[in-house]
């Protein structure tokens, strides 16, 4: 319960939390970040406050620093991604599907798999390593960035305004 009373638009913690949880669980997907962004919703419903849109923002801004280091990561790493994903005939044709699906679905995939557990961490590390166009990345990641941090607060500021006499 502490660590959830710490969250509030007057706390240094939630636009810590905001930011760095987004955008480390692109690379470990076993953090939170989708659960502190609700839970910042549900710190601040009922409440009328311009730092609210502060920490949206910083969710979605944490979204896409996540998705661009995933993305490098998966650039710098190709080499040896390539070797051990997709060697041999059956690791040739995954390639194939992958750049295919890519260049076919390229934006939608991005921002649909950004709401897809683990999705998000394949789709963006895949990206990196078949060298999808970084900029038409960039530009799929902002907007899976601000529709998911949206999303995700605003679910949150609902689902607290509806049990504000019961928090837990």
């Amino acid at each position: 319960m502490s660590v959830l009373e710490q969250l509030s638009v007057s706390s240094p913690v939630s636009y810590l939390a905001a930011f760095l949880l987004p955008a480390l669980d692109a690379v470990l997907p076993v953090l939170p970040s989708e659960t502190v962004v609700i839970a910042l919703g549900v710190a601040t419903a009922g409440r009328t406050d311009p730092r609210i849109g502060v920490l949206v923002a910083l969710a979605a801004c944490g979204a896409f620093a996540g998705d661009n280091l995933c993305y490098f990561l998966g650039r710098r790493f190709a080499p040896v991604a390539e070797r051990r994903l997709f060697a041999g005939k059956r690791g040739a044709r995954t390639r194939a599907w992958a750049d295919q699906a890519l260049r076919r679905f390229g934006a939608r995939l991005i921002v649909v798999c950004r709401f897809i557990p683990g999705g998000r961490t394949a789709v963006t590390f895949t990206c990196g390593v078949v060298g999808y166009p970084w900029r038409r990345f960039a530009v799929a990641t902002v907007c899976a960035g601000i529709i998911w941090a949206c999303y995700a607060f605003f679910l949150g500021r609902l689902g607290g305004k509806a049990f504000e006499d019961r928090p837990w």
